[in-house]
């Protein structure tokens, strides 16, 4: 009988611990402060510095280190279509811990009129286990002026894409796509064509005539095709996967507006978008 006790009483005991180690995990809880920019308008083109913080509430420690990321919205909402503009590793952080973001990026070409959001949002994968899961995220709208220059051509990182505004990589083991934006003003009705370079300023190589082989096929969708408004093209890079070869290779996406008739080249880009293809 006494066995039996002190046997009810390490199970009750070892019961009380249970409950307690996860009622102190389940007071977890990131949220972002100071979100803030010195920059009053979001102008396309320009250098735009963001930085936040990311926060625990609560006595207990966030055990598992998180990723937190800054997106620009066009709505305060943060979704998955979001552009991505930087993420950040958090650590593990302990009751009342912190982690200073911030980041220095380009506002994108493709940016219209209007007003746009800046989202920050801490714990993106949920990898922490959190009191409250709904409240990570922080929003501040800004206005925002659109690209008035050259042609220029850029991707929207979103997310499962493993690229910023001017550099991607892709591996063609894993796959993977990308989603491009061509901005050009001036040139509604105009066609536009993209090519593959080794040289950042475009000159014909193999790597273009190779492209040529892949313009407008499931692998280079609309990169041949009209400027519609508002003034802009979304091209698509796919590359399927279980592709394997050694090393890799780099290439960069430029491209060349043409007027309606199709008689004449009328712009270039004024950039290339950088590209590395890994087996």
């Amino acid at each position: 009988m006494l066995l039996a006790s002190r046997f009810l009483w390490s199970v009750c005991v070892g019961l009380a611990i249970s409950l307690c180690a996860a009622r102190t995990t389940a007071q977890v809880d990131l949220v972002i402060t100071g979100l803030t920019s010195p920059s009053h308008t979001l102008v396309a083109g320009a250098s735009l510095q963001v930085s936040f913080v990311v926060e625990t509430v609560g006595q207990a420690i966030a055990s598992s280190k998180s990723l937190a990321s800054l997106r620009l919205s066009d709505n305060s909402v943060f979704t998955g279509d979001d552009i991505v503009l930087a993420d950040f590793e958090v650590p593990a952080l302990g009751p009342g811990g912190s982690k200073l973001c911030v980041a220095n990026v380009r506002v994108p070409y493709s940016i219209a009129n209007g007003s746009r959001y800046l989202v920050a949002m801490a714990d993106v994968r949920q990898d922490v286990v959190e009191n409250i899961e709904i409240n990570n995220g922080a929003t501040r709208a800004l206005p925002s002026k659109a690209w008035v220059g050259g042609p220029r051509i850029e991707y929207l990182p979103i997310d499962g894409q493993g690229s910023d505004l001017d550099v991607g990589e892709v591996s063609t083991f894993i796959g993977g796509r990308f989603r491009m934006c061509l901005t050009a003003p001036g040139h509604q009705g105009s066609w536009y064509l993209l090519l593959w370079s080794g040289q950042r300023n475009f000159v014909v190589d193999s790597y273009t005539a190779f492209s040529l082989e892949l313009i407008n096929t499931q692998f280079q969708p609309r990169w041949f095709a009209r400027i519609e408004a508002p003034e802009k093209a979304y091209p698509d890079y796919w590359m399927p996967s279980g592709i394997r070869f050694l090393g890799s290779f780099q290439v960069h996406v430029s491209g060349v507006c043409i007027d309606p008739a199709f008689t004449q080249v009328t712009a270039a880009t004024a950039n290339s978008v950088e590209l590395t293809i890994r087996g």
